[in-house]
Order: structure tokens, then C-alpha cells, then sequence
């Protein structure tokens, strides 16, 4: 007998619920006999006899060869080997008879004898379900398997089974892609060969070719041969195929037209004819059953069966009509709104447990009427499980998981070892979950062995790291203990889960996701599987513990406090709070949000696992949790939490605010847009988020948009305070890169921003008493966010590293509340380190006044973390701004804007609110982290036989200027390629919009490479040439260029923003790559890729050129700048001296 074709086993309790609808009652499962005959083993009674322990399992098996026993198989389930003639009553009645897949490959005289036997073994109320092709669909199975078979016709036994796999997945092409529009069978064919591929690549090619030729048979004489063996067909176990109005108004029209007068089965044959159906899966129950059978199911009878299945997003935008979920097995779903995904996320949360419609109402939060509602086109689209009375997961054991015995099958795929490593994905397998649905859990080589290593029973602790010492390496079959450790970090925990092929109690679960959380610190992936066990919890009314007048003062106090920002005041304060009203969740939300103000992410984490127990039910706490995640940069966790919680807050501003900023740091760009746009819509009076847009137009580069939006914000009228003052700083920050406007109009929006919140300050200054003695040491202050691991400290390191201490003291002031390893650089440089994190404008100034800061320098400009209303009240004789803006503050309280003529040209200065300081030569100093740099190689054209060109610029500078001139350049080198490697292009969107204009002018897609790799010294191995863009030239990344030997070409565009490309060029003798307009710029470009030799002698020296310039002569660039801060100081203490 050949090998056991695929077929699709429904499992009982879909069977007993089926025939439920159909009006009959079959017998309870749990104490059942069950009879499978097929052609081997079969995988999926495996995890419904671990279910039902008290149930009788036999698998008779037809065929000529001895299959092996699986492992791991539960006790109450047997295999026997025998022929078809060799059964007869001795083996008792059974209550279930299940024959998936062997009536379509025997031959009439055998089919009527199997048929007879199913009738002689089945009990009298017992139910029997044979799967078997049927016409007319099952031609189109034939058809495509005929495809397949001519495809491989030249192949031996000696091919390769990797090749034979390619050969027969090419010949599935023609299905995919190669068919006719006239071919009437082409949806019925797409439809099969979606199904072989998959099989083929979970490894079941052989199945496909071994298998004997199907015989399909027409309803009406299945019916008909069943009846003569003395069984009645009334029903099916996928029961809404059965019911015309499934496929459509004129399908149910014209079926009860013809089918008045007719026999039920010759209904449903027509039915067959109209939707083309290619399998059913009879209900058969024995003729002299009696009355009470309904020709077609009962859907009102929906409402007493119980439901379970697992389905998510398949992204993570806001959950509206429209959006996309995908089941456990793949099968999607459209949904129409909020509340569906309120409906699917309830069920999931019981996964693989189920639910009565009156628990997924209670679990919802919505009524019975709106969960039947809902579930019938579920229903009907096969999207759920469901059965009568508890399901195969409810009731089982307190404190024992169980895992599908089908795992204990997994093996490691070799070729995914080979291709990906270790730890690699394992090969795509089907296995049966709890349900009987064949899954993929896509398991890694690593966790594919772990899990292989446990049977179908594990104890909790076998997912906790503490447990999995050296002595259970071997039975994991790991190399060490790391390798076990990435096991459990990975989301092996999630992939069963998720997949069914993990169940136990809702105590259990709960207790073995609190525990990993605990065991991981709060970091592993399992946050979101916690937070939606608990969805059906959540109380949106929940209050917790008492409150007199004189505790709600003190937590009116805390909330003052945060809404200040004074995190450092609320934390002891918080503290004292939860020691007096301990159950109540005010006072340890204002602990977290102070840690977390703080930056010390792991302790919010740590006292939100402690809040864990006592505060699930609220939904704040999910909410608090998502902010908190999101701050500390988990992302992915961040969103799906957000998700999960705004069920139970879901006009919560601040909640859907953290959830776009967890998507748009995780390149999920227009899903960002989506959560703000909706936010302000639900909540317009939480202001972030509409500030928080303007960032997710930066990363689309949508600058119109950007400008549009500020404008908008700063007209309404609660556009006041620190709100208008960060609208302001969002559209000067979009002025800068404006294509549309010149930089008289653009200093226009500057001079508005000082006239409107800067100048106010400038009549409360107080005078300075600093001693105007030129021989003491000055107080240098720095005033930056980017004290830390950022392209602003390889320019700033250099200067705190080599200052002369014995001319200067530097002070920094950090605004910023995470710290890293850079930043403990930082202090340990500095002199005086001062957090001004928090502090108001006021406050923050009158520190730098008491410390006697001679000379205060902006490091920031209108960038993320700037105080530049700090600046605007003047807390120091001298300030400047310069490196991190590249452009005017506006702000005319500071005296100085740092540059050279480069940047800053003779002519320039009515475009600057400060006075032009130039330096000569360079204006900055860098430190590039030469360690991470490779040698430069061979230039890439002389191997790949074109020119690559790259940029590493943001999507906000590549406008349709710059696109413009980008294509023309690529029209004028033949084969040329432009890599654009920078965050922005992880996001696909993004990049199809930058593919879609590039198309405009003539570029077609394959000649744009798109993505993301950081650092960027892979990409800059395989580059010849960089662009630069302009107005706004790029700026770090042009000087990481240089060090990699590549060249670019820049624009001396307006000043100072439009010219930073210029002045490394200038410093290294190369202002012949500097272009002056547009047609030179592409001139230029095209010049330097038409001179291979030239550009593979650039590629050679320019490392070294760099690395002599003044762009890293570090002692000469401090002396200038140390002279530079005495000049300044000369100058205020002269004026002083005059006053």
C-alpha cells in the first residue's frame, strides 16, 4: 500500500457539534470508543485521546507494511495492522467511526464493503464520518496532481529530494500564474495548487506522487451506496457547506428552485454543482435511527455550542474595519470594527480553552445577541472550532501543562541548520493541536529540540531558566547551556501556544507566564501573553481600596508632581504611599511613571511584576504596563500590549500615544499615523499626540504635511505654553528641509518663534557677576540630550576627553532620563555632571546661574531634548549654539552660532539670529570608532561590473528634487545601482512610496536596494559613490563615507543646514565633488562613476587623507575652540567693562 495520502481528520468535537446542528445527539466523548480506519497512523487522535483519557482510541491501519507506532502515545490509544476483509465484529461497537481518507482509493466492491463494516461496528447511536473526494471539484485535484506527475517525468530514484521538491513547486507555477482568463477552471485549480504547495513544502511531495489515483464520486451516489449499506448520510462535518445561502443569494435563489420536489441528497448535489466542492466529510449514522434529523443544520443551535480559536492582526494598526486576522491554521478574516476585534481578542485569551456564547459575552464586554451576530460568518467561514458541552482543553489537570504528542516527533531539519545556523528555522511540519487542526508552530532547530526532549507532559519548570541546568543538556540535545537559555528567550512558549499545540488550566497558565516573567526580569516576550490571559478579567469599573480627603490629597500631590515632571520628588513620595493604601493603584502607577521618568526602565518593569497579582483586573494596569514598555524600547511587546489594553481604555490618549510611538520606533510607520490620527480623534485633548504626527511625517518625509499640521496646531486655541513652544520647535525643525520655500522665507518662522515665546524672557534678565578676569578658569557648560550613545558624541567626546583643565572647567547638563554606557564616559569626563532632566525653564536656569557658568553651549537647537527656553533667559554672560542643529536657534539671547565659511559664507549673517562665529578650517572635530570600520577593499564596480551609488540619509531629505536628480543620474550610468540604507526603509511603505516616484522619472525597482543594516559598514563595502541631498545636506553619515573610502557628491545649497556636505570637502581638498546647481550636481556624479581607475585610487587613499585632515586633528581643533571661548569671553567682559 502506498504512502498514507494527506487527508484532514475533523475532530470529534467538531463531529458531535456538527451532528448537534443536524439534530442528533451523539454520545459524549469523554467516555467514547473511537474507531479510525486509514492507511497509517494517524497523528491526530493523538492529542484528543491525551484530552479524553477515559476514551477508547483504535487506529486500524490497511495496508501491506508495518507503519511505525509514534511516539509518546497515550495509553487509551492502539494501532492494529490488518486488511480491509480482516474486520468484523470482534472488535466490539464504537460510538465514532472516522475513515478520513481511504473510500476515494478503493475500488466500488471494496467501498461498499467498507461501508458495510463501518454499519456493523457502529453502536446505535453512533456516529460516522468518511471523508472522500467529490465531483466536480476533485477533477481539479487530479488535474494539478497530472501536472505535477508530467513535470517530473524525467527524474530517477537517484534525484535529489530537494530537487524534486524545486521541479514540482516550478510546475505549480503554471497554476500560479500561467493560467489562461478564459480558463474557466482556473479558480478551482489556483485553489489546489495553493493547498499542494503548501503540503509540498512541509515535506509531503512523496505523499503526492506514491498515492494511488483518486476516485471521486458525486454526492447523490455516495448517498445512495451508504443508504444500501444500511446507513442514512445526515449531514456533514463542515455543516455551513451545506447551506445554500453560504454561497450567495443567487446560488440559494436557484437552488430551492430546483430543488422543489427533490430528494434532500439530489439538493445538495446541485449544491455540489453550483460551488464546486471538492471534499466532504459525511456524517453517517445507521438508518433505523429514527425521527428528528433535519435536512439541514440548525443554525440557531449555534448559540448552545461552546467556541474556541485563536486568531491576531496580521499588523498591528488600530484595530478597525478592514483589518486583517489570521487564525492558528492561516485561514483569514476580514473584520468590520473595534468590537469584532474585541470578539477575537476575548477568544484568544482563553485559547486553547473555549468559551459558552454567555462567557465570550462576558469576556467582550458586549451582548449575546452581538457574539451570535458575529460568530455565524465566522461560522461559516471555518474560522473557529467548537463543540458540544466542554472542549478537548476545558477541566484538565491544576499545575500540569500539556504538550500535543505530535511533538514529540519534531527532529531538527538539516537544511534549515545549513541555512541558517543552529539555531536556524527548523523545516515547516504540520502537527495536530488539541483541536485536530494541522499547524505550523515554526520552530527553530533549537526549539524544535527542547521541546522534542518532553513527551506530552511537562511541568511548568521546564520553561524557567533556573531549571535547565547542565544535566538536562543531553536530553535537549543542545551543546550548552546558552543554547538552552535562547530557547527559553525565544517565544517558544508563544509559538505553542498560539498554535494549540500548548494547553492547561487558566490557573496553571497564568502561573507559568507570571513565573517566565519573573525568571526574565520582566524582559522576555511574555508580557503580552500575560496581559491577554487576563483580557476576560478586566473589570473597567474596578476600584481598589478605600479613600478618605486626606488620601486623595496626597495623590492630587503625586499627580502635580509628574505633570511637572518632578520624577525624582515623586518616587519617595510613591513609596510612602503604597506602605499606607497598599491596594490601591495610584500610588504604585505614580512609583512606575517615576522610575520610568527616571529612565530606570528594568525597576518599572520590576514593580509592575509585583503589581502583577493584585492589579490584573484594572485597566490601568495593562495600560500603565503598554507606556512603560513602549518608553523602555520593547516595542513589539509595547504594541501588543497597547492592543490588548485599549479594550479596556480605549479613549485613553496616552495609551494609543505610547502604542504609535512603539510602532514608529519599530519602523511600523504608518501604523504610527493611524494610532495618532485615531487618538485624536478619541482623545483631542491629550495634545502629544498630534505633536507626535509631525514625527511620523518626518520619518515619511511627508514635509508639506509636516508644515501643514504645525500650522494647524498652532491655531487652535489651546495651542498655549509648552505645547505651542513644541509645535513651534516641530515646524522650524520641517522649515529646514522645506524644497519649496528659500531661506529668507524659511527665517521668517524663526524670527515668529522668538518674537512669540523667546523675547517675553529677554526683559527679566538678570546681570551677571561673573569676574571678568581673562587669567582664571572659565565654566564651559554643555547643555545636550545626547550624552549618550549618539552621532552628536563622536564629535563632543573628543573636546571633554582633551579640554586643558587648567584653563577650563566643563559642567554638563543632561536632559535626558536613560542613561549608557557613553554617558558613564561622559561623567567621568566632566567636572561637574548635572541632571537638568525635569526641570522647569526657570529652574534649570537659575542652576547654571548659581554655578557661575562663564560661556553656556547649546548642543541641540531645535532637535529632541533641546532647552532652548533655558537659553531664551539668559543664565550665562556668553552663550552659543552649535553641532547638533547645524542651523539658527532663532533664539537672538544666544550670542554665537558656531561655524566656518564653509557652512556659513560671507553674506549669510541676515539669515542667523546669533552672530556668526567662524572657526578656520574645520568646524567640528570627529571621532569615528575606527575598530568597527573595515579595510576598504577593492572598489565594488571593478568586480560587479557597475556602479553602486549610496545614501545614508533619512527619507525626510530625499525629496523630488533630489529623486529628480538621483534619476537622472542612474539614466546616465548604465547598470548603475542606488542603495538607500537608513531606518526609514525598514518600513515597506515607505519604500514602495520611494519606489513608486522613482518609477516616475524612469527607474525601475530593481536598480533601488531598500532597507535598513546598522552600522551601515556592510552597505558602504559594497558602494562606489555616495549622494548627498540637498537643500539639506545629510550630516554624520557623509563623514562615516569618507572613512570607508567612498567619495560624494554634495550641493552648497542655502546656508548653514544645505552646506554641511561642503565642509569636509574643504578640509580635504576635494570641493571639486562640491556642485553648485542641480544640472552640476549630476554632472559631477556621472564624471566620478566614468573614471573606474580614479575612483579605485579615491577608494585606497581617502581613509588615510581623512585621518591626517583637521577633520581628526583633535589637539589642533580644541586649541581653536578653547581660543574661540576666550575671544567670546574677551568680548562680553569688554562690553561689561564699558557698561
Amino acid at each position: 500500500m502506498p504512502t498514507t495520502p494527506i487527508v484532514t481528520l475533523p475532530s470529534l468535537d467538531r463531529l458531535r457539534a456538527a451532528a448537534y446542528l443536524y439534530g442528533i445527539e451523539a454520545p459524549a466523548i469523554d467516555q467514547a470508543r473511537v474507531l479510525c480506519i486509514g492507511m497509517g497512523p494517524e497523528p491526530a487522535l493523538a492529542p484528543l485521546a491525551l484530552a479524553y483519557p477515559r476514551a477508547q482510541f483504535l487506529v486500524v491501519s490497511i495496508g501491506g507494511s508495518q507503519h511505525a507506532t509514534p511516539q509518546a502515545t497515550p495509553d487509551n490509544l492502539q494501532y492494529l495492522l490488518t486488511s480491509l476483509d480482516q474486520i468484523d465484529g470482534n472488535l466490539g461497537r464504537f460510538d465514532y467511526i472516522l475513515v478520513p481518507g481511504l473510500y476515494g482509493y478503493l475500488p466500488a466492491e471494496a467501498a461498499t464493503y467498507l461501508l458495510q463494516t463501518c454499519e456493523s461496528l457502529l453502536s446505535p447511536s453512533g456516529l460516522a464520518c468518511i471523508g472522500y473526494p467529490v465531483y466536480p471539484g476533485a477533477k481539479a485535484s487530479e488535474i494539478v496532481r497530472d501536472a505535477i506527475l508530467l513535470h517530473l517525468h524525467n527524474s530517477s530514484s537517484d534525484t535529489p529530494p530537494e530537487s524534486l521538491r524545486d521541479q514540482a513547486l516550478a510546475a505549480l507555477s503554471l497554476f500560479e500564474d500561467g493560467l489562461a482568463n478564459a480558463n474557466s477552471l482556473a479558480p478551482a485549480l489556483r485553489e489546489v495548487a495553493g493547498v499542494m504547495k503548501a503540503d509540498i513544502q512541509r515535506g509531503h511531495l512523496d505523499v503526492i506522487l506514491n498515492s494511488p489515483t483518486v476516485a471521486g464520486s458525486y454526492f447523490v451516489e455516495f448517498a445512495q451506496r451508504a443508504l444500501q449499506a444500511g446507513l442514512a448520510c445526515v449531514g456533514d462535518a463542515r455543516p455551513q457547506l451545506d447551506v445554500a445561502r453560504h454561497w450567495g443569494d443567487g446560488v440559494r435563489a436557484t437552488n430551492s428552485l430546483l430543488g422543489l420536489g427533490q430528494a434532500e441528497a439530489t439538493r445538495l448535489q446541485y449544491l455540489d454543482f453550483a460551488s464546486g466542492r471538492a471534499q466532504r466529510h459525511a456524517l453517517l449514522a445507521r438508518a433505523d435511527l429514527g425521527t428528528g434529523i433535519r435536512t439541514q443544520p440548525d443554525l440557531e443551535r449555534l448559540a448552545d455550542l461552546r467556541w474556541a480559536g485563536y486568531s491576531e492582526p496580521s499588523d498591528w494598526r488600530p484595530a478597525q474595519a478592514g483589518q486583517i486576522y489570521r487564525n492558528e491554521q492561516g485561514r483569514s478574516w476580514t473584520i468590520a470594527g473595534a468590537n469584532d476585534a474585541r470578539l477575537l481578542d476575548a477568544l484568544a485569551a482563553s485559547w486553547p480553552r473555549s468559551l459558552s456564547v454567555e462567557q465570550w459575552s462576558h469576556a467582550s464586554g458586549l451582548s449575546c445577541n452581538e457574539v451570535l451576530s458575529f460568530l455565524r460568518p465566522l461560522f461559516a467561514a471555518d474560522m473557529l472550532h467548537y463543540c458540544l458541552g466542554a472542549g478537548p482543553c476545558d477541566g484538565l489537570q491544576e499545575g500540569r501543562l500539556y504538550l500535543a504528542p505530535s511533538l514529540a516527533q519534531l527532529r531538527p531539519s538539516p537544511i534549515g541548520d545549513q541555512a541558517e545556523g543552529n539555531g536556524g528555522p527548523s523545516q515547516a511540519l504540520a502537527h495536530w493541536n488539541f483541536w485536530g487542526g494541522a499547524v505550523d508552530p515554526g520552530l527553530t532547530s533549537h526549539e524544535t529540540e527542547f521541546v522534542a526532549g518532553q513527551g506530552g507532559r511537562i511541568d511548568a519548570e521546564a520553561f524557567l531558566p533556573e531549571t535547565l541546568d547542565r544535566g538536562q543538556l543531553d536530553a535537549h540535545g543542545l551543546s550548552d547551556l546558552a543554547s538552552v537559555q535562547e530557547v527559553v528567550h525565544s517565544g517558544v512558549l508563544s509559538k505553542l501556544w498560539k498554535s494549540g499545540l500548548l494547553t492547561g488550566s487558566k490557573t496553571t497558565w497564568l502561573d507559568l507566564l507570571g513565573r517566565n516573567l519573573d525568571a526574565h526580569h520582566g524582559k522576555s516576550a511574555g508580557w503580552s501573553l500575560y496581559v491577554q490571559a487576563c483580557l476576560a478579567d478586566i473589570d473597567p469599573q474596578a476600584r481598589f481600596g478605600p479613600s478618605t480627603p486626606q488620601d486623595q490629597a496626597r495623590l492630587d500631590h503625586l499627580q502635580r508632581l509628574l505633570e511637572e515632571l518632578a520624577y525624582g520628588q515623586v518616587e519617595p513620595l510613591a513609596r510612602r504611599e503604597i506602605e499606607k493604601q497598599p491596594a490601591r493603584i495610584e500610588g504604585w502607577t505614580a512609583l512606575v511613571r517615576s522610575l520610568s521618568g527616571q529612565g530606570r526602565y528594568d525597576e518599572a518593569l520590576g514593580v509592575l511584576r509585583q503589581m502583577r497579582d493584585s492589579f490584573r483586573a484594572d485597566p490601568g494596569y495593562g495600560e500603565l504596563l503598554a507606556i512603560v514598555l513602549s518608553q523602555a524600547g520593547h516595542n513589539d511587546e509595547a504594541i501588543r500590549v497597547g492592543r490588548l489594553a485599549m479594550h479596556g481604555r480605549p479613549g485613553s490618549g496616552q495609551l494609543i500615544n505610547a502604542v504609535a510611538l512603539a510602532c514608529l520606533h519599530a519602523a511600523r510607520v504608518a501604523a504610527a499615523e493611524q494610532y495618532l490620527s485615531h487618538g485624536m480623534a478619541v482623545d483631542p485633548e491629550f495634545r502629544p499626540l498630534g505633536v507626535n504626527l509631525v514625527a511620523v511625517y518626518t520619518r515619511q518625509g511627508k514635509i508639506r504635511e509636516g508644515i501643514a499640521h504645525c500650522r494647524e496646531l498652532l491655531n487652535r486655541a489651546d495651542a498655549v505654553g509648552d505645547y505651542r513652544a513644541a509645535i513651534y520647535h516641530n515646524l522650524l525643525f520641517f522649515a529646514n528641509y522645506d524644497p519649496d520655500r528659500n531661506a529668507d522665507q524659511i527665517f521668517q518662522d524663526y524670527q515668529a518663534f522668538e518674537n512669540e515665546l523667546c523675547r517675553p524672557h529677554y526683559t527679566s534678565w538678570k546681570t551677571h557677576r561673573n569676574s571678568r578676569s581673562l587669567k582664571r578658569k572659565l565654566r564651559i557648560g554643555y547643555v545636550s540630550a545626547d550624552f549618550k550613545d549618539h552621532a552628536v558624541a563622536r564629535f563632543l567626546e573628543p573636546i571633554f576627553a582633551c579640554y586643558d583643565k587648567s584653563a577650563f572647567e566643563v559642567y554638563a547638563y543632561a536632559n535626558m532620563g536613560a542613561e549608557d554606557s557613553a554617558t558613564a564616559r561622559f561623567r567621568k569626563m566632566a567636572d561637574q555632571w548635572v541632571s537638568i532632566y525635569g526641570m522647569k525653564d526657570d529652574q534649570a536656569a537659575q542652576r547654571i546661574r548659581d554655578d557661575g557658568i562663564d560661556i553656556l553651549v547649546d548642543m541641540s537647537g531645535h532637535t529632541g531634548g533641546h532647552r532652548l527656553g533655558v537659553f531664551a533667559r539668559k543664565p550665562a554672560p556668553v552663550s552659543l549654539t552649535w553641532l547638533g542643529y547645524g542651523y539658527t536657534t532663532g533664539v537672538s539671547a544666544i550670542d554665537y552660532f558656531l561655524g566656518n565659511e564653509a557652512l556659513c559664507p560671507q553674506g549669510s549673517e541676515q539669515l542667523f539670529a546669533e552672530k556668526i562665529w567662524r572657526l578656520e578650517g574645520s568646524w567640528t572635530v570627529y571621532q569615528p570608532h575606527w575598530a568597527d570600520i573595515p579595510e576598504p577593499g577593492a572598489l565594488p564596480a571593478v568586480a560587479e561590473g557597475f556602479i553602486t551609488f549610496i545614501s545614508l540619509s533619512r527619507v525626510i531629505r530625499i525629496n523630488e528634487r533630489v529623486i529628480r536628480g538621483w534619476a537622472r543620474i542612474l539614466m546616465a550610468v548604465p547598470r548603475s545601482r542606488l542603495v538607500l540604507n537608513s531606518m526609514d526603509f525598514a518600513d515597506p511603505e515607505t519604500c514602495a512610496t520611494i519606489q513608486a516616484k522613482f518609477a516616475e522619472h524612469g527607474i525601475p525597482a530593481h536598480r533601488l536596494m531598500m532597507g535598513y543594516t546598522s552600522p551601515p559598514w556592510h552597505s558602504l563595502r559594497h558602494a562606489d559613490i555616495g549622494l548627498d541631498c540637498f537643500p539639506h545636506n545629510a550630516g554624520t553619515t557623509l563623514l562615516d563615507m569618507l572613512c570607508a573610502g567612498v567619495p560624494y557628491i554634495t550641493m552648497a545649497d542655502r546656508p548653514s543646514v544645505g552646506r554641511i556636505g561642503s565642509s569636509p570637502l574643504h578640509s580635504l581638498g576635494h570641493t571639486d565633488w562640491i556642485a553648485v546647481d542641480d544640472a552640476d550636481y549630476v554632472e559631477k556624479a556621472v564624471s566620478l562613476a566614468s573614471d573606474v581607475q580614479a575612483l579605485a585610487d579615491i577608494r585606497r587613499t581617502l581613509p588615510a587623507r581623512f585621518a591626517k585632515s583637521d577633520l581628526m586633528d583633535q589637539g589642533a581643533f580644541i586649541e581653536k575652540l578653547e581660543a574661540a571661548y576666550r575671544e567670546m569671553f574677551a568680548v562680553w567682559a569688554e562690553k561689561r567693562a564699558g557698561s
